[in-house]
């Protein structure tokens, strides 16, 4: 989607919506919950990473990714509905299933994929547009390029744990990679093992995004290689990024402190 489009159907939506009202006393405690969690996540890290790499669950992670400088190329996880089990499949299988346009269905707007996911590729159609086949075919290059290297890689992962609020994605899984509920760390083992086999420099940070709610942030697991945020945001979320400034401003300050950014 074209930048100014997203702009102004995003301006459109804040408007429509309205604000989230808040007292200032919420809007502090906001403030200086998400600074103590952005240092805690700063002293996780160890190392700036040279790479933020988005391993979707939706285009929420591409998004804030580039919103905070950080986003150098396209990959091949940026604006797609992936699951665990998806994810492993796709680097089990080197990425050839993912890029054979025999499996792909045309959409126009989206791709789909017979194996995978019904809109699999958000925002292009790489069965009808040879360009757009093109466009995957380098970001798979560049991941694999990334992960021969011996730079530090971060993995940023936003964990959709509401499908309710995301039919289009929850629904769209096929049967083997439907997207499961009430997901933990124990859901993404195997994606971190196999990543971090390929490149042990590897640490992955997961946003557990709820919204709608009462305010609540927590570092709930911390580990070597795995940093797992629960996120609560009282406004609400368009899949891409959020409609209230304070509730961006929390997934922006999150992942500034994993990159180990002042």
């Amino acid at each position: 989607m074209k930048a100014w489009i997203d702009d102004l159907a995003h301006a459109l939506l804040r408007r429509v919506r309205g604000p989230v009202r808040r007292s200032v006393a919420e809007v502090d405690a906001v403030n200086a919950a998400t600074a103590a969690l952005r240092e805690q996540l700063f002293a996780w890290a160890e190392v700036a990473p040279s790479v933020a790499v988005s391993l979707g669950q939706n285009c929420s992670t591409a998004w804030t990714i580039k919103a905070v400088g950080a986003k150098q190329a396209s990959y091949p996880f940026d604006w797609l509905a992936v699951s665990p089990a998806l994810l492993e499949h796709v680097l089990d299988d080197g990425f050839r299933t993912f890029l054979d346009r025999r499996r792909m269905i045309p959409l126009l707007t989206d791709g789909g994929h017979r194996d995978y996911h019904r809109s699999l590729f958000g925002h292009r159609d790489p069965r009808s547009f040879d360009r757009h086949h093109a466009y995957y075919v380098r970001c798979v290059d560049r991941f694999n390029g990334v992960l021969a290297t011996d730079e530090p890689i971060l993995f940023v992962t936003t964990v959709v744990n509401e499908p309710a609020k995301r039919r289009r994605l929850a629904g769209g899984f096929r049967p083997a990679f439907r997207l499961p509920e009430r997901q933990t760390p124990a859901h993404f083992q195997g994606v971190m093992d196999r990543l971090v086999a390929r490149h042990p420099r590897s640490r992955f940070l997961f946003i557990e995004q709820y919204t709608e709610r009462p305010f609540h942030l927590e570092l709930t697991h911390r580990d070597a290689r795995m940093a797992w945020v629960r996120h609560d945001a009282q406004g609400v979320s368009t899949g891409a990024r959020y409609l209230d400034p304070l509730d961006d401003h929390v997934m922006r300050a999150l992942l500034l402190g994993a990159l180990r950014r002042r």
